[in-house]
């Protein structure tokens, strides 16, 4: 059973319904956020290379952006930092949206200022919006 199968299998059998349904959230879309959590990253990307949307939004507003950003914020973090700015580097190439806001009114780069240690992102974010400045003038 591939890794994909089973992370599927796993998501069956805890799906709950959503209380919520600002955002209706399909499986697929699920199985990004999941892999992002467990720090799947090249599932992550072949989700988004596929079919699901790169600026799509779980139960409580949050994008794959924001949920890779937050990733930086947990003290015991078993992705490497270096992994983490790779795949922020793919969704930003993938054009994702980098000022959405999740219902507590946080974006990415507000969780990724969270970790003082990482300049990588920050650095990332402003170049992309740099690019999209200069796209628009």
């Amino acid at each position: 059973m591939s890794l994909l199968q089973t992370i599927r299998k796993a998501l069956k059998s805890k799906s709950k319904s959503s209380i919520s349904l600002k955002y209706k959230v399909d499986d697929d879309e699920r199985l990004l956020f999941a892999a992002i959590n467990e720090g799947n990253f090249q599932i992550a990307r072949s989700l988004v290379e596929g079919k699901v949307s790169v600026n799509c939004k779980d139960s409580s507003g949050c994008t794959p952006m924001i949920a890779v950003c937050r990733l930086l914020t947990t003290k015991n973090i078993t992705n490497k930092t270096a992994d983490i700015v790779k795949f922020v580097t793919f969704l930003i190439e993938q054009n994702a949206f980098l000022h959405e806001r999740d219902i507590f009114g946080r974006s990415a780069l507000d969780y990724s200022c969270e970790n003082d240690g990482n300049d990588d992102i920050r650095q990332l974010f402003h170049g992309a919006i740099q690019q999209s400045l200069h796209r628009y003038l």
